[in-house]
């Protein structure tokens, strides 16, 4: 049983690459693959992961997430290797030469273009995607992936590519199900909402916000600091509810309501003054110009983020 790491280092949508062309009798040789190799006596998978990315690149990774473990299981190895899977968005140093081959950043969506192994669309997939850890059991005969799984159940490498979304599950009630332009104009005129996500030890964290909507991506703001904001840079998948008109029923012992719930991406804006302006239009809409004034004041200090909207749905019961 051999032991790896194996590190995609990711910034601006692109993805460190190293393309294997420099060893002889290499098993990747002329594959694009990420940063990593074989542990050393004593290692764990982060002491393994950070010193093969400074022997491969210069680089020191400042983060790591500890993703899932490969089984990688090939006709042309004399044993099973299992790789354990990482991924780092934060570095300090300068790129320097590989002796494996030849280092480049590649965007995420040019990858498949490139050779590589079959499985590795299903794992950077689930990446991508910032799935919970998983075990993902690729088995080869030659260069050909004869069979993928994923926590134990078979899957098709076809099914996972870049920017892909995962299938959400349909509303059980049918009837109560908003279309999507319903579900768009709650968001649209609601006062505030809930927003989704997981704190530091587990738990599901539920944060009431102020928000603004632009048709596409929903705007917030927060400290730079605290559980927030550690929560959604640990993990940007989110859900955000937002509920109106609600009526009790007492003698049908429920409650009228129309709600929609939106799942995304947390990202950080390159621009924050665009969120912040929606946010002043929004709530301060006869107070413009002193909401410009107060933006350049307190922008320094003002963590504003950005919703990518993968899906939404809306819910109407009278």
């Amino acid at each position: 049983m051999l032991n790896t790491s194996l590190c995609y280092i990711e910034q601006n949508g692109s993805y460190l690459l190293l393309h294997r062309v420099k060893k002889q009798n290499d098993i990747n040789h002329d594959k694009w693959i990420g940063i990593g190799g074989k542990f050393e006596e004593g290692e764990s998978p982060e002491d393994c992961v950070r010193r093969e990315a400074r022997e491969e690149t210069g680089l020191e990774l400042l983060d790591l997430k500890y993703c899932g473990i490969v089984t990688f299981v090939s006709d042309g190895m004399n044993e099973v290797e299992f790789m354990h899977l990482f991924r780092a968005t934060k570095f300090s140093g300068e790129l320097k030469e590989c002796d494996e081959g030849v280092l480049e950043w590649i965007p995420k969506e040019k990858f498949a273009e490139l050779p590589h192994w079959d499985g590795d669309r299903i794992f950077l997939t689930l990446i991508d995607r910032e799935v919970p850890f998983f075990s993902l059991k690729l088995t080869y005969r030659g260069n050909t992936l004869t069979e993928a799984l994923l926590n134990e159940k078979p899957v098709q490498a076809s099914d996972f590519a870049y920017g892909s979304l995962p299938e959400f599950p349909p509303m059980r009630r049918h009837e109560r199900e908003l279309s999507r332009e319903d579900a768009m104009e709650i968001l649209t005129q609601n006062e505030y909402g809930i927003l989704a996500t997981e704190n530091s030890i587990g738990y599901p964290y539920g944060i009431p916000l102020s928000y603004a909507f632009d048709g596409e991506h929903i705007w917030f703001h927060g400290a730079k600091a605290g559980e927030k904001f550690n929560a959604i840079t640990r993990n940007s998948r989110v859900s955000f509810t937002v509920v109106r008109n609600t009526k009790i029923h007492p003698e049908k012992f429920s409650t009228a309501f129309e709600s929609c719930i939106v799942f995304g991406r947390v990202r950080i804006p390159k621009d924050p003054k665009i969120g912040l302006r929606l946010l002043v239009k929004k709530y301060s809409p006869e107070f413009q110009e002193a909401g410009d004034a107060y933006i350049e004041r307190a922008l320094h200090k003002t963590g504003v983020f950005r919703i990518d909207i993968e899906h939404i749905s809306g819910k109407k019961h009278e």
